[in-house]
């Protein structure tokens, strides 16, 4: 009878081996799903992360697209020597009206990359977001006039443009040497433009994306 009692308890109960084997597995599970969850998190932000970086390369291209809609061809000049150390630029003058059904000239206006006043370009993440030595794209008005205008449209551009390194080498193989983040080629009143902006994903990987587009400019 005693006996009989004695295996209704244990039949009834956990060992502490089945205790311990029944925690184990709990913790992995437990474990797994974490896992999973942070991976999932993870990709989620480093996808919102590209089309942040893919978004704001799409704004500032459109942005300058929109303002050469306003320049006149005979007083675009693009210029592919870095000005220590800015990228290349583009200046211009803007449609100042018609007179007698044609096209006067109107202020001049600058398009151009400059370092990130918050990170200088010295090979160092001085603004502590991940990024070395990004510049911002910066938009003049009346240029050199007493009201000038300067205006930041694009930021976060990388130095060089992607697959490009400054070695005065074409080492993405689009027919131009050491180009900026940011830069123009021009064939007549074909002008192209090309952006190339990062950003850092929340595991600390650089994100690139560029975009690129061309603009006819008025005769």
């Amino acid at each position: 009878m005693k006996l009989l009692k004695r295996q209704r308890h244990r039949a009834g109960g956990f060992t502490l081996l089945e205790l311990v084997i029944s925690l184990g597995l709990t913790s992995v599970m437990v474990g797994a799903a974490v896992m999973i969850q942070v991976a999932g998190t993870n990709a989620l932000q480093s996808s919102n992360q590209q089309l942040e970086a893919e978004g704001k390369a799409r704004r500032g291209l459109d942005r300058v697209a929109q303002e050469l809609e306003r320049a006149i061809i005979m007083d675009v000049w693009t210029n592919f020597t870095p000005l220590a150390p800015d990228s290349p630029e583009l200046s211009y003058l803007n449609v100042g009206g018609l007179v007698d059904g044609v096209m006067v000239p109107g202020h001049a206006t600058r398009i151009r990359l400059e370092p990130d006043p918050r990170d200088p370009n010295n090979g160092v993440d001085d603004d502590g977001d991940g990024l070395i030595d990004e510049g911002v794209v910066v938009l003049y008005r009346n240029l050199l006039e007493a009201d000038e205008i300067r205006v930041v449209i694009c930021s976060d551009v990388t130095e060089f443009f992607a697959g490009e390194t400054g070695n005065g080498a074409d080492d993405n193989g689009n027919g131009l040497t050491d180009e900026a983040g940011f830069h123009f080629e021009q064939d007549g009143d074909l002008i192209t433009v090309r952006i190339c902006v990062a950003g850092v994903s929340s595991e600390g990987t650089t994100v690139i994306r560029t975009a690129e587009t061309s603009i006819r400019l008025r005769n």
